[in-house]
């Protein structure tokens, strides 16, 4: 009989594909038209897989480059729920990135490669949280405010307007900041396990 700890690792990539499609949950799938979320689930794991593909890019531009040609495909395969349209990049981005962090959350002993260099690259998964506690309020300019502006924003980034410029201009920021202390730059999204301290005000989207 063979030792099912065996099977486990002879199926790690299974495992980490279909963990990552169904943490995928209906909150993250409202914002697209109804009965698209096995076509979506599909998709990223055809186009992403494990992650491996991606965990070979040896810099951040190649990364940055295989993986909007993957968001690409995103936006001409699906519909939005309100109107119908193609997602904007920002919005499909968001589907893709969290389908990379969720692979990312599993323990190294159950991915069948060396993730580290995927995990050094991936990006931040944006939505309207994360874009507010970069820009801030009135009383609180934010963590990137000042990166922002420089990189050219005039007003806080909306998801829903957010295209393939301004959201790689948003993932620089995050990814050069210098407060960054030897940690990813996708760890920045696990700021949604304080939205008690950051306020209810900003609903998390997903």
């Amino acid at each position: 009989m063979k030792n099912p700890y065996d099977e486990l690792l002879d199926n790690r990539s299974s495992i980490a594909m279909e963990y990552a499609a169904r943490t995928l949950n209906a909150t993250t799938f409202r914002m697209f038209k109804k009965g698209q979320s096995n076509k979506i689930r599909t998709f990223l794991m055809q186009q992403i897989g494990d992650g491996r593909r991606l965990s070979k890019c040896r810099s951040r531009a190649d990364y940055t480059n295989r993986l909007a040609a993957i968001i690409r495909r995103f936006q001409r395969e699906f519909r939005m729920s309100k109107n119908g349209r193609q997602p904007n990049f920002g919005q499909a981005a968001k589907v893709v990135n969290l389908y990379v962090k969720h692979i990312l959350m599993l323990p190294k002993y159950l991915l069948p490669y060396d993730r580290s260099q995927l995990q050094s690259h991936a990006h931040v998964p944006l939505d309207r949280q994360i874009l507010g506690r970069m820009w801030g309020n009135r009383k609180n300019p934010g963590d990137f405010r000042r990166e922002l502006k420089d990189s050219g924003a005039k007003n806080q980034p909306k998801l829903k307007q957010l295209e393939e410029e301004e959201y790689s201009q948003i993932q620089k920021v995050l990814a050069n900041a210098p407060r960054k202390r030897h940690i990813p730059t996708i760890a920045y999204d696990y700021f949604y396990a304080l939205r008690e301290e950051i306020g209810r005000a900003s609903c998390r989207e997903r």
